[in-house]
This record gives C-alpha cells, structure tokens and sequence, in this order.
C-alpha cells in the first residue's frame, strides 16, 4: 500500500520556515501523513499549521517525489503565511524559526537542500521524480522510527 506524505515550504522574502522535530532534533519543513479524506494540499495546510502554529495558503505545487523504496509518494507545496503565530513547541516540534536561505541551519535533512532548490527554479508545473536511497540510510531510517514509535508508545 502506497502511503502520501506532503511537505509545506513557507516562504517569505528571503527567508524560508523550518521546524526542527521533537523526535531527530534535525531542521525540516513542516509536513505529515495524508489523512484519509483530505487532498494533499490540505495535509500540507493542516501539518503546517500543526507543527508550526501559522496559518498558510497553497501557493504553487512544486513535487511530487516518488520514495519507492519506502512505498511512499511526497507532495510538496510552497506556501504563504497568512495568519496565525509561531508555536515554539509541540508535540512534533521542539523549535520554529525563519532562516536565510544562504544561511540554513547545520543540522537540517538531507533533502531540505534539494527540495528548497526545486521551488526556486519556479518550474512552470509540478516535477516529478523517483528518490532512491543508499541501503544503509533506510536501514538507519527504519530503525530510528521503529525506536521512536516503541519510545512514544510507552510515554503514553
């Protein structure tokens, strides 16, 4: 089964929203699992607002990348700011902040560079794209997950 994860780039000026993840502590842009019902837009609209406080609109649809390997489809989506307030905690997230983009912060996921740099092209429609990943990161990967569910669990 296919899952569908989308992705919110907040943009504004020159500076670019990151979030960085109560579970890694690595810098990423806000987004989730698609919920059963709702457009991958909106999964990008509801995650941004859930991991960051703020209120966004759909600007343009950037990607969609095709994470085979993790049967796992990524949308992204640039978005604006139009309401709401930073939260500095949540229970995905343990900061908020605006960076310059020549200025990104060190320990951030290693595709925020990519995807970052396919929304400044502009392309003029969506690319779309097949990701594969070295073995031993999706080993690495899954096991911090699975140690991170198992975490989560207990805390319950």
């Amino acid at each position: 089964m296919i899952r569908h994860t989308s992705r919110a780039i907040i943009i504004e000026g020159n500076k670019v929203l990151l979030q960085k993840r109560e579970d890694f502590r690595i810098w990423e842009f806000p987004g989730g699992m698609v919920d059963q019902g709702e457009t991958y837009a909106e999964a990008a609209v509801r995650e941004a607002k859930e991991e960051t406080g703020l209120t966004v609109k759909i600007v343009r649809h950037i990607a969609d990348i095709d994470q085979t390997q993790r049967n796992t489809i990524l949308h992204i989506y640039e978005c604006c700011v139009i309401g709401g307030k930073i939260i500095k905690q949540g229970d995905e997230t343990v900061d908020v902040r605006w960076f310059s983009m020549q200025n990104l912060p060190r320990y951030r996921t290693p595709s925020t560079d990519k995807y970052l740099q396919i929304s400044l092209a502009n392309h003029p429609e969506p690319i779309y794209e097949t990701t594969t990943y070295p073995f031993s990161l999706l080993l690495a990967y899954n096991i911090a997950i699975s140690l991170r569910n198992l975490r989560n669990r207990y805390l319950r």
